[in-house]
């Protein structure tokens, strides 16, 4: 489970929020305003839906017994939208442009998402999430990389990915010299105060996942 543990840490918000504020570093210092602006706008709009769902679950137990979806997984969907975006931006060429030129490109982004994929798997391996909540937060965030990266109005500048490769490589020290953030502990805060309870519902979060 360590090696499970490891991969996981990659995920969590401790990692992933400074590398997708190194991607946004990268945009501004080149002056792509458009791209900066997308990029900012679609992590927030990913992130509020994440929360969204936990917040609906731990309030007001909206969410899927069957299916034991529980609200969308935050470390899935972080590491699907950041690491795909990290390999289009670390390799020359337009990623997603025909050509063999571009191949590089398309296999640096596919290696982002299979590595979100594993993060994913992790989640569920150590227990803290099921499958639906996973796979959901795999496609919200590939569906935000996605979109950022067709539509950004050119290709980035791909001129120091050291930054981002350098958090990446450092991530167990990170996570371990650095205090649990306790992001679920907030949500559900959150959610019992606007659902006006003292305590989750039966449908909740802790009852269900035992955290």
């Amino acid at each position: 489970m360590a090696f499970w543990r490891a991969v996981t840490a990659v995920g969590s918000c401790l990692v992933m929020v400074p590398v997708a504020a190194t991607i946004a570093g990268q945009l501004a210092v080149i002056k792509a305003w458009r791209d900066l602006g997308l990029w900012v706008a679609s992590l927030a709009t990913a992130i509020g839906v994440t929360a969204a769902s936990k917040i609906a679950y731990i309030g007001w137990g909206l969410g899927n017994r069957q299916l034991e979806f529980t609200g969308i997984s935050g470390h899935a969907m972080l590491a699907s939208t950041v690491l795909p975006v990290v390999g289009h931006l670390m390799i020359p060429g337009p990623a997603l442009a025909g050509g063999t030129a571009a191949a590089p490109g398309r296999l640096a982004v596919v290696a982002g998402f299979c590595a979100a994929i594993c993060i994913g798997l992790s989640r569920i391996i150590l227990g803290y999430h099921s499958p639906a909540d996973v796979i959901t937060g795999c496609l919200l965030g590939g569906g935000t990389a996605w979109i950022f990266m067709i539509r950004s109005r050119r290709p980035p500048a791909r001129s120091s990915p050291a930054p981002m490769l350098v958090l990446l490589v450092l991530a167990p020290m990170i996570v371990w010299a650095v205090p649990e953030v306790p992001t679920d502990r907030w949500v559900e805060s959150i959610a019992l105060f606007l659902a006006g309870r003292p305590l989750p519902g039966p449908l909740s979060f802790d009852a269900e996942k035992g955290r």
